[in-house]
């Protein structure tokens, strides 16, 4: 028999945790959504939240362009298999699932889907934030900013989220270090499409 190499091995064992921990968690939780007092753009203040910075060498409006494309046929930049699998556990809890894709415009824009996210915040070339819509025991954010810097552009990636009760918590540390692999994975693939991004490409 052919050995599993090591990315799979790790993607299954985090898909079987993930299902496991979202269905023991589904109880009690709550959504984010455009409606909810979370869409007045504040600061996300939350005590369980990851960031990850990377500088790349070009302009800030190049290093934003992938992230502007985020989401739908254009995936999530890393473990795509996992994000799906994510989608398919929302739907099978009677959540949105990934099945609405991004914004018919092309574009993110404040208060459309994308995803099992809703835009919150939208400044092109600058900052994106996604509100969570999918089942959680709590409210979850996923914001990028850019910003110029010595080097060219400096892209900044945070992943918050504010649990509800035990269960919330139980949640988020469970998967934490699921979590931190995923989501530097996806800066790390949101920096190199910017490398190879075209000035003027359609975001």
């Amino acid at each position: 028999m052919a050995m599993i190499n090591t990315k799979t091995r790790f993607t299954l064992l985090s898909a079987l945790l993930l299902a496991a921990c979202v269905a023991g968690c589904s109880r009690g939780q709550s959504e984010a959504s455009a409606n909810s007092p979370a869409a007045e753009v504040k600061p996300i203040e939350v005590s369980t939240a990851t960031a990850e910075v990377r500088e790349v060498p070009v302009s800030p409006e190049r290093a934003f362009e992938p992230i502007a494309r985020i989401g739908g046929r254009n995936g999530w930049y890393a473990y795509d298999a996992l994000w799906r699998l994510r989608g398919l556990i929302d739907l099978l809890l009677g959540g949105v699932g990934m099945r609405r894709g991004r914004p018919e415009s092309g574009q993110p824009r404040a208060g459309a889907a994308l995803d099992f996210w809703r835009v919150e915040a939208y400044e092109p070339g600058a900052r994106l934030r996604l509100a969570a819509e999918m089942k959680l025991p709590g409210r979850a954010w996923l914001e990028f900013q850019v910003v110029p810097s010595a080097a060219g552009a400096t892209i900044r990636q945070v992943a918050a989220f504010d649990p509800t009760g035990l269960s919330g918590l139980f949640y988020w540390y469970l998967l934490y270090p699921v979590h931190q692999l995923v989501f530097a994975g996806m800066l790390a693939g949101i920096s190199r499409a910017a490398l190879r991004a075209r000035p003027g490409d359609p975001a």
